[in-house]
């Protein structure tokens, strides 16, 4: 209500600390307390009057957990067939106030994915939100950058600049609910930047640059063995025998991307018996694929 703005139902609560008046609003220090499953202790500065209220903090978790609810963001039925979710750009309330926050936390769970540590400072001003830098755990790997929302227009912008080291393909495409049988590390470079009021919409209209790197891993199967080869003389040849995977060496990606549209023709997949080089495209409006491989 002092901001307002309506909070979710996060749970009990309760709060422990010193609440003092300051000339421009309230100072709360040695805050310790609990709403749900989740703590919070540090400090907090709450500047009151003016065109928009302030609110200057530090602060320091154990655990926090919070709820996502899967609704989409019109009144059409989800697409179960899509894997990007229609859900609405979080814009509510950034018009509303000012921000300047600290906040590191051991452990940060959204719905039911458990995204480990998370550290970040976060500025808001005119409706545009600068949280940078960012640190974060995210599938088995490490992601640092900045993340920025402009909402002062109708229809806000996003730009995200980051770099993700390590990341666990199996545990993503898992937690993506998409293909299985993919296994090993990769590193993840992007500088994108769209604006729409829904995922979707964002990035169908999203451009910059995305590289991928990965390896060693396995791929289950022998699909990119026999995608490299001509299929029947590998299928008739004596030397073909069934595998359970495919072990990659390296594969490297770069992508450029205009309006949602990312083309490459510098794809290359190296795997024990064979190299392949390719050309390709990825439509994140259409959610497709599309590649030429080549054996060298």
């Amino acid at each position: 209500p002092m901001l307002n703005q309506q909070l979710p139902a996060l749970g009990p609560y309760e709060f422990t600390g010193t609440l003092a008046d300051t000339k421009t609003g309230y100072r709360l220090t040695n805050m310790d307390g609990r709403i749900g499953g989740s703590d919070i202790q540090g400090s907090l500065t709450l500047v009151v009057g003016g065109p928009r209220w302030r609110l200057d903090g530090d602060l320091s978790s154990e655990t926090v957990t919070l709820p996502i609810s899967n609704q989409p963001a019109a009144s059409p039925p989800p697409d179960e067939t899509r894997i990007i979710p229609d859900v609405a750009v979080p814009t509510s309330g950034l018009r509303e106030f000012e921000m300047d926050l600290g906040w590191q936390m051991d452990r940060f769970v959204a719905g039911t994915t458990d995204l480990g540590k998370i550290a970040f400072k976060a500025h808001l001003e005119n409706g545009r939100l600068q949280v940078a830098p960012f640190r974060a755990s995210l599938f088995g790997g490490i992601m640092e950058g900045s993340l920025s929302l402009d909402a002062s227009e109708q229809v806000p912008t996003v730009a995200l600049k980051t770099t993700i080291r390590h990341l666990d393909l199996g545990q993503l495409l898992k937690g993506l609910k998409a293909a299985e049988g993919i296994e090993g590390p990769a590193d993840i470079t992007l500088d994108l930047e769209g604006r729409g009021k829904t995922l979707q919409e964002l990035l169908r209209r999203v451009n910059g640059q995305a590289e991928f790197i990965g390896g060693p891993g396995n791929v289950k199967g022998r699909y990119l063995d026999l995608l490299a080869s001509e299929l029947v003389p590998a299928l008739l040849s004596e030397a073909w025998k069934p595998q359970l995977s495919t072990q990659v060496n390296c594969l490297i990606a770069r992508f450029g991307l205009t309006e949602g549209l990312g083309r490459s023709d510098g794809i290359l997949i190296d795997t024990t018996r064979v190299t392949v080089a390719g050309i390709g495209t990825v439509d994140l409006a259409g959610e497709y694929i599309d590649m030429v491989l080549t054996p060298r």
